[in-house]
């Protein structure tokens, strides 16, 4: 075994390649012009490999972080 840190049990690298993913699969959608489809947030959570209230989570930090930027 190699005596460098697996990269893929780094939970900050885990949490970009989600996010990654996750803005994969919105810009799939807008370039395939499929932005009127409805997708489930279980349906994104199941491509990205997440949790099934992960977006719900994601999308409460992203509220909370442009709210604070405003005041």
């Amino acid at each position: 075994m190699s005596d460098k840190k697996d990269i893929t049990l780094d939970p900050e690298w885990i949490e970009e390649q989600v996010h990654r993913l996750a803005g994969w699969e919105y810009l799939n959608r807008h370039v395939r012009h499929e932005l009127d489809k409805t997708m489930l947030p279980q349906e994104l959570c199941d491509k990205i490999g997440v949790h099934k209230g992960y977006i719900h989570e994601m999308t409460k930090s992203i509220r909370k972080k442009l709210n604070a930027k405003q005041i």
